[in-house]
């Protein structure tokens, strides 16, 4: 899948690249009976506490069931469309089942509207068919691993999953940053010493040459271990950095 260019008509589209979504089946909206709502809660717990810091707006989402078990073991399925998830990068199959019910898979590359999948230990391991591990030629490019049984991603699906050109995508302005549900994060150098501790000053680097965060806390380099119990669980001691 290729990545769509933009025109420069701004400085924020002149780098911008995003996916250009040609696999996708054209007016296809998604299936209703396969939609969850979703609640926002920009970064907060419970009690309304901040938890995670630079989270908040964004455009609205729908949770789409994906079905990550693959259990109608012997039924074929036909690929009725390949549509968008919001919540992943990966596409999504629509199929539907011989017997008319209707499931979302994760879709693997080269996966097509029309083609047929199944499932079940007497598949063929062909792209979207879910079998065994056991069942499957070595070398062949697998996903969805089932690491306890019934715990979902069932055995394993024959396949790459798809959209692999989304680690190529560059975002290119703050504005879209913001409809993905991400706030701008501002540095602590850049802050006066009131609201960080990296605050003020002429240089650039932390007071004291400790990295601090935004509580006065030490970050990096402190360790923060001190459980005797759990020692003999620890293989390898981290290693200390050389002084120069």
């Amino acid at each position: 899948m290729p990545l769509k260019q933009y025109k420069a008509t701004s400085p924020s589209r002149r780098f911008r690249q995003s996916a250009s979504f040609e696999e996708l089946t054209k007016g296809k909206a998604p299936e209703r009976s396969l939609l969850e709502r979703k609640l926002r809660h920009a970064g907060r717990n419970a009690q309304g506490r901040v938890t995670t810091r630079h989270r908040g707006g964004g455009e609205k989402r729908n949770y789409r069931k994906v079905d990550f078990k693959r259990d109608k073991d012997g039924i074929p399925a036909r690929v009725l469309a390949i549509e968008y998830d919001p919540n992943r990068s990966a596409r999504l199959a629509l199929l539907v089942y011989r017997d008319g019910e209707k499931r979302y898979i994760i879709a693997p590359n080269d996966l097509r509207v029309g083609d047929s999948v199944i499932s079940g230990p007497d598949a063929e391991a062909r792209v979207g068919n879910c079998l065994p591990l056991e069942h499957i030629p070595t070398g062949t490019q697998i996903h969805g691993i089932e690491l306890q049984p019934g715990r979902g991603a069932q055995m394993a699906t024959v396949g790459q999953i798809g959209n692999v050109e989304h680690e190529n995508r560059k975002i290119g302005g703050a504005g879209h940053k913001r409809r993905m549900g991400w706030r701008p994060a501002v540095r602590g150098v850049v802050m006066s010493p009131r609201d960080h501790p990296h605050g003020g000053g002429e240089a650039k680097s932390p007071v004291g040459g400790m990295a601090q965060t935004p509580w006065g806390k030490p970050a990096m380099g402190l360790k923060t271990r001190k459980n005797p119990r759990t020692d003999r669980f620890v293989t390898e001691r981290p290693r200390k950095r050389k002084s120069k």
